[in-house]
Protein backbone atom coordinates (compact mmCIF):
# COMPACT_ATOMS: atom_id res chain seq x y z
CA UNK A 1 0.00 0.00 0.00
CA UNK A 2 1.45 3.33 -1.05
CA UNK A 3 0.20 6.58 0.50
CA UNK A 4 -2.95 4.87 1.78
CA UNK A 5 -4.04 3.88 -1.72
CA UNK A 6 -4.16 0.18 -2.48
CA UNK A 7 -2.97 -2.18 -5.12
CA UNK A 8 -4.47 -5.46 -6.30
CA UNK A 9 -2.15 -8.21 -7.52
CA UNK A 10 -3.28 -10.89 -9.98
CA UNK A 11 -1.63 -14.32 -9.82
CA UNK A 12 -1.93 -17.26 -12.19
CA UNK A 13 -1.08 -20.90 -11.58
CA UNK A 14 1.77 -22.38 -13.64
CA UNK A 15 3.11 -18.91 -14.42
CA UNK A 16 6.85 -19.31 -14.17
CA UNK A 17 6.86 -23.07 -13.68
CA UNK A 18 4.72 -26.10 -12.90
CA UNK A 19 2.58 -25.64 -9.78
CA UNK A 20 4.00 -22.16 -9.29
CA UNK A 21 1.75 -19.16 -8.67
CA UNK A 22 3.30 -16.17 -10.43
CA UNK A 23 2.25 -12.53 -10.47
CA UNK A 24 0.87 -11.62 -13.88
CA UNK A 25 -0.61 -8.18 -13.29
CA UNK A 26 -0.56 -5.31 -10.82
CA UNK A 27 -3.65 -3.10 -10.68
CA UNK A 28 -3.16 0.24 -8.94
CA UNK A 29 -5.78 2.67 -7.75
CA UNK A 30 -6.97 4.89 -10.60
CA UNK A 31 -6.44 7.88 -8.35
CA UNK A 32 -3.58 8.37 -5.94
CA UNK A 33 -5.70 9.97 -3.25
CA UNK A 34 -4.48 9.07 0.23
CA UNK A 35 -6.69 6.66 2.13
CA UNK A 36 -9.09 5.72 -0.66
CA UNK A 37 -9.18 2.07 0.45
CA UNK A 38 -8.76 0.67 -3.08
CA UNK A 39 -8.60 -3.12 -2.90
CA UNK A 40 -10.08 -3.44 0.59
CA UNK A 41 -12.91 -5.45 -0.94
CA UNK A 42 -12.78 -7.68 -3.99
CA UNK A 43 -15.29 -9.93 -5.74
CA UNK A 44 -14.58 -12.29 -8.63
CA UNK A 45 -17.15 -13.80 -10.99
CA UNK A 46 -15.96 -15.52 -14.14
CA UNK A 47 -14.46 -12.84 -16.40
CA UNK A 48 -15.17 -9.95 -14.00
CA UNK A 49 -13.53 -8.45 -10.93
CA UNK A 50 -15.16 -5.78 -8.80
CA UNK A 51 -12.65 -3.85 -6.71
CA UNK A 52 -14.00 -1.71 -3.92
CA UNK A 53 -12.71 1.64 -2.78
CA UNK A 54 -15.03 2.21 0.17
CA UNK A 55 -13.56 5.44 1.53
CA UNK A 56 -13.94 6.93 -1.93
CA UNK A 57 -17.47 5.57 -2.28
CA UNK A 58 -16.58 3.72 -5.48
CA UNK A 59 -16.36 0.28 -7.03
CA UNK A 60 -14.40 -0.49 -10.19
CA UNK A 61 -15.53 -3.26 -12.53
CA UNK A 62 -12.82 -4.85 -14.63
CA UNK A 63 -13.27 -7.46 -17.36
CA UNK A 64 -10.62 -10.03 -18.17
CA UNK A 65 -9.37 -9.75 -21.74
Amino acid sequence: VKNGGGTVYVFHNDSGGANYWGEVQKISAPDSETGNGFGVSLALDGQFAIIGSPWRGAAYILMRS
